[in-house]
C-alpha cells in the first residue's frame, strides 16, 4: 500500500508519513486479523492480499486528512475493498513481554535474522522442555481461520526480516514487541531504504505506533484511532496528527526493540545497530 505515496518526498516523521504509514498499517494488521492462520490447516487468500491490484484498491480506502476510526478487513477473494460482513468478535487480552531479537551476518554474506519468544512460559519439570505460550493467539471462534484445534500453527507476531538486492541479503531486521513487530520492522526498512539513514540513525529516531487492532494475545479488543508517539517526533507534528483525528498517545523511551545489520555489497563492509533505549547493541569481530 505504502508503495503508492513517496515517501522520500515527505519530511521524516513528519505528520504525512506518519499518518500514511499508520494508516496503511490499520488496514494491513485488519487483513491479518481476518485472514492469517495455519495454511496446513485453512485456504489463506495469500496470493490475493500480496497483489498490487488488492494493495491499490486498499491504498483508495486512506483518508489523507483523517485517521480511521474503524476495524476495515478487506475481501480479497472476490477482489473487493472492504469485507461485508466482520463478525468483530474480541477477545479480553493480556500484556506481552517475553521476547527478544536476534541478527547476526558473517563474512561471506550470509544473514541470520531471529526473533526468539515464548519465555512467559514454563519448564516441564526437570527435562529442560519448555512449554511456550502462543496458544494464547489462537481464538476459540468458532469458524474463524484461526480457531484452535489439534494440530494446528497459530498466527503469530514473529516478523524476523530479510531484505534482498539482486537476489542478495543486505538488512536484516529484529524487532522484539508483540504485535508491534511488523509497525517497527516497516519503520526501520523506510528508515533504511527510503531516507537512506544509516543503522545508527535508523534505530533511535522517534518512532510510533498503534494498537488499532485485535490483540494476537487473548484477543484482546482494539484501540480504535490510537497513535503511540515519542514525544521527540516533535510538537507540530503531534499537534497536526491530534487534528486529523489520531488518539495520540506520548510515549517516552523506546516504542518497542529494534535491531538491524546493513551489508553494503560493493564495499563489503557491514552497519549494525541496537537502539540503546531498548537495551538491544551491536557487536562485531
Amino acid at each position: 500500500m505504502l508503495e503508492g505515496f513517496d515517501l522520500k518526498q515527505l519530511p521524516h516523521n513528519g505528520p504525512d508519513a506518519v499518518h500514511l504509514s499508520v494508516e496503511s498499517l490499520k488496514l494491513a494488521l485488519a487483513d491479518r486479523d481476518a485472514f492469517y492462520a495455519d495454511p496446513l490447516f485453512e485456504s489463506v487468500p495469500l496470493r490475493e492480499l500480496l497483489s498490487p491490484e488488492y494493495a491499490a484498491m486498499r491504498r483508495e480506502l486512506i483518508d489523507r486528512s483523517r485517521g480511521s476510526i474503524l476495524l476495515r478487513p478487506g475481501d480479497p477473494r472476490r477482489g473487493k475493498p472492504l469485507l461485508e460482513q466482520d463478525a468483530g468478535r474480541r477477545g479480553v487480552g493480556n500484556p506481552a513481554n517475553d521476547t527478544t531479537t536476534c541478527v547476526a551476518a558473517d563474512g561471506d554474506g550470509s544473514f541470520v535474522a531471529a526473533t526468539p519468544s515464548g519465555w512467559s512460559g514454563v519448564l516441564a519439570g526437570e527435562t529442560g522442555v519448555w512449554l511456550g505460550s502462543r496458544l494464547q493467539s489462537f481464538n476459540i471462534w468458532e469458524g474463524h481461520p484461526n480457531c484452535i484445534e489439534p494440530g494446528k500453527r497459530p498466527r503469530i507476531t514473529l516478523t524476523p526480516t530479510l531484505v534482498l538486492k539482486d537476489d542478495v541479503p543486505v538488512i536484516a531486521v529484529s524487532v522484539a514487541g508483540g504485535d508491534g513487530q511488523d509497525q517497527v520492522t516497516l519503520q526501520m526498512l523506510v528508515n533504511l531504504i527510503d531516507y537512506g539513514l544509516a543503522p545508527a540513525e535508523a534505530v533511535t529516531k522517534p518512532r510510533f505506533s498503534t494498537n488499532h487492532f485485535v490483540s494476537s494475545f487473548r484477543q484482546g479488543p482494539p484501540e480504535l484511532g490510537s497513535l503511540q508517539l515519542n514525544p521527540e517526533i516533535g510538537e507540530n507534528a503531534i499537534a497536526e496528527l491530534k487534528q486529523r483525528g489520531h488518539i495520540v498517545k506520548l510515549q517516552p523511551g523506546a516504542i518497542w526493540h529494534p535491531t538491524i545489520i546493513l551489508r553494503d555489497v560493493q564495499s563489503k563492509t557491514f552497519r549494525g545497530a541496537g537502539d540503546p533505549k531498548a537495551d538491544r547493541h551491536a557487536a562485531a569481530y
